[in-house]
């Protein structure tokens, strides 16, 4: 196994810290429907699909993860582990199929979009007791996910040159 490059480390805390700061702050005033993206999802996707390594994009989640749960004010965990699986199962399983094809990752983007969506809501309307599951999956899962396939494109070009300079 070979040893993290530190240019890819200081470029991960980069992306991570600049995610923050994006996601708290200049979103609130691009909102659609009260909704926002999460830049966190899309750029543990985005990682997951480049690096092709379970581990690394699995770490990137849980951190990334744990950055979105801290700002929030919520409870620290469930962003943390929704993320990190993401990253792993993408890591596994997208890298063989869609193997660079930008459609391919948009696709995916959607589908985890989706899939993370459905299970954030169940996690806060099913366990912890608030009702209307529902009506708040059509509403803001479906615009969120549209939101996170239209933001997707710019931040993985991005993201992409910034991981080939860094490997």
């Amino acid at each position: 196994m070979m040893k993290p490059s530190y240019y890819k480390i200081i470029y991960y805390f980069l992306w991570i810290l600049g995610l923050a700061v994006m996601q708290s702050t200049l979103l609130n005033y691009v909102r659609i429907f009260g909704v926002i993206p999460n830049l966190f999802l899309v750029f543990v996707i985005s990682v997951a699909i480049m690096s092709g390594s379970p581990v690394e994009s699995a770490i990137i989640g849980f951190i990334s993860g744990f950055m979105l749960d801290s700002m929030t004010g919520h409870t620290i965990g469930p962003n943390m582990f929704l993320l990190m699986y993401a990253g792993v199962l993408n890591g596994i399983v997208f890298k063989r199929l869609i193997a660079g094809q930008y459609f391919g990752m948009f696709v995916t983007i959607l589908l985890t979009s989706l899939a993370y969506y459905f299970l954030e809501y169940s996690l806060n309307f099913v366990i912890w007791g608030h009702a209307n599951l529902g009506l708040e999956f059509l509403f803001v899962t479906l615009v969120a996910t549209v939101y996170n396939a239209a933001v997707c494109v710019p931040l993985l070009l991005a993201a992409k040159k910034g991981f080939r300079k860094s490997s």
